[in-house]
């Protein structure tokens, strides 16, 4: 392989191999970088013969990158995740009111500080980017650690994605059951697990802290976990589904707040054994954040305060 070769990447080829890998299609990656199929095509065997490898395997269902191409691909995001950066600091540096921000997030922060910490950012940095990316730590954490995400908001992870990653907390959480008003279990009073086993839930998936968290509470009281109608995390879709149905949702509870205040959804009376998870941002240890991002991880550690306040005045 020729040493030098590798120095002479343009930034439009790395831009390519991470599409080519994201896409698994050659097609649907000339149309992220604006090329046409030919174009792609002429350019990867163009690469892979100066670099005397193969990078993909084609196939008839698309190309999956080999093992000289996986490690090509995570070199590339990382140079590019550098250069976004890099991007982000001489804005601040010439003006301090722009910069973008990628965030992940899962189903916990969603509805309460991330939204309050956006309009703070917005209102210091008109000219800021905020680039929101929902999902569960299995896609987010790998996400992060590449690079495509600059930090996660959510409930920490107990025990996966801790190498690279740097944990802060925000604020603890309760979670809720909730059903829709009128529902034939709020008849009963008092509930039990062996009351709701049976019954169909709307869970988040079993990837996530908190699903872990629901089996457990079940498993640990001598029953087997509830029948999953619906594993979801769209918290519309999820509100539309318990207004709509039977179905028992379960969730943080400021992300229903606003549901049980207007009497759309009502609280369960069932006590779940699920102590208070912490809610936090992940971060890649080995890379420091942008400013922009730097400001806005301020933003939401005030947000937090904030919200914390309020769970305490809500409970006195």
């Amino acid at each position: 392989m020729p040493k030098h070769y590798l120095q002479r990447l343009k930034i439009r080829q790395l831009d390519l191999l991470v599409a080519i890998n994201d896409h698994r299609s050659l097609r649907a990656a000339a149309d992220i970088v604006g090329l046409s199929q030919p174009a792609v095509t002429k350019t990867l065997k163009l690469m892979e013969a100066d670099l005397g490898l193969t990078l993909f395997d084609r196939t008839n269902r698309g190309v999956s990158p080999t093992e000289y191409g996986a490690t090509l691909v995570r070199h590339a995001r990382s140079i590019l995740a550098q250069l976004r950066q890099a991007s982000d600091e001489l804005s601040d540096l010439s003006g301090g009111i722009g910069g973008r921000v990628v965030l992940g997030t899962l189903l916990t922060a969603s509805e309460s500080i991330i939204p309050a910490a956006i309009i703070s950012l917005r209102k210091q940095r008109p000219g800021v980017s905020v680039k929101i990316v929902t999902g569960t730590n299995d896609v987010l954490m790998p996400a992060l650690i590449q690079g495509d995400i600059d930090l996660v908001v959510g409930r920490l992870p107990e025990f996966r994605y801790r190498s690279g990653i740097q944990q802060e907390p925000l604020y603890e959480e309760d979670v809720v059951c909730v059903v829709r008003s009128g529902h034939p279990l709020l008849k009963q009073g008092q509930l039990s697990l062996s009351m709701v086993q049976s019954e169909e839930w709307i869970l988040p998936p079993q990837q996530t802290t908190l699903r872990r968290q629901i089996d457990r509470a079940f498993l640990g009281s001598g029953f087997e976990p509830p029948f999953c109608s619906v594993e979801s995390v769209a918290i519309l879709a999820n509100r539309a589904l318990l207004k709509a149905s039977d179905a028992i949702g379960i969730g943080p509870s400021n992300m229903y707040q606003e549901d049980i205040a207007a009497g759309s959804l009502t609280a369960l009376p069932l006590t779940l054994d699920i102590s208070k998870s912490p809610v936090g941002v992940s971060i890649r240890s080995d890379h420091p954040l942008s400013p922009t991002a730097r400001a806005f991880l301020e933003e939401l550690k005030v947000a937090s305060e904030g919200a914390m306040r309020k769970t305490a005045s809500s409970e006195a």
